[in-house]
């Protein structure tokens, strides 16, 4: 099978519906789908991109884990998580950009997507999980957002099963740019990890007429 198109109507995708379609190369999702299943296409290894419709609000765990030609991937607006797993082992995938109602990034999402350059953070991002982007090692720079509330790992070295960007261990002049005050701040300074501030927009104060 080498395109699938879903009809329009469709709500629901179960559990591991076309893992290991190794030769599905595009996916036609309709606008009524809401909930895809666990691991719904693991492996689809020639697929890639993928346009995810709005009303999908979790990205379930190993969704598209091993895709290996994933490259592009268009998330739904209403995105609010992204499981464990989901897009492991995809080495082609070189930027996402989250939307705007996004709040969690779990365990190990993003892990050895080898080719992964650039990550862009939405505000209102609030938990950033255990090695979600561990052994990523083409990653540019990093630019953490205030919301952030709790990082699941330590930035930089430690246990190695316990990093939540190893690849900064591997490359300690990664740039790191943090928030003045925030968790981000602070977890890269119990860690010993080199750090910059983003600059924040200074205070408007409109003049008071007497």
């Amino acid at each position: 099978m080498h395109e699938l198109v879903i009809p329009e109507g469709v709500t629901e995708i179960e559990d591991y519906a076309f893992k290991r379609c190794f030769g599905l190369q595009k996916i036609s999702f309709p606008d009524s789908l809401e909930i895809i299943g666990e691991g719904a296409f693991d492996s689809c290894v020639r697929l890639p991109e993928v346009h995810l419709p709005r009303k999908v609000k979790v990205i379930p765990k190993q969704m598209f884990f091993g895709c290996t030609s994933l490259m592009s991937v268009e998330f739904p607006e209403n995105l609010r998580k992204i499981s464990q797993y989901s897009f492991a082992n995809c080495p082609d995938l070189c930027e996402i950009t989250l939307p705007d109602k996004t709040r969690t990034i779990e365990e190990h999402c993003f892990e050895k997507c080898d080719n992964l350059k650039t990550i862009n953070f939405n505000e209102g991002l609030i938990y950033i999980g255990k090695n979600a982007f561990g052994s990523c090692p083409a990653i540019e720079s990093l630019t953490l957002p205030r919301s952030v509330q709790e990082l699941g790992g330590v930035i930089g070295k430690s246990n190695e099963d316990d990093m939540l960007f190893r690849s900064i261990s591997d490359n300690p002049d990664l740039p790191v740019f943090v928030y003045k005050g925030s968790a981000s701040e602070r977890t890269a300074k119990d860690c010993g990890i080199k750090y910059g501030y983003i600059p924040e927009e200074p205070e408007v104060i409109e003049p008071v007429v007497i």
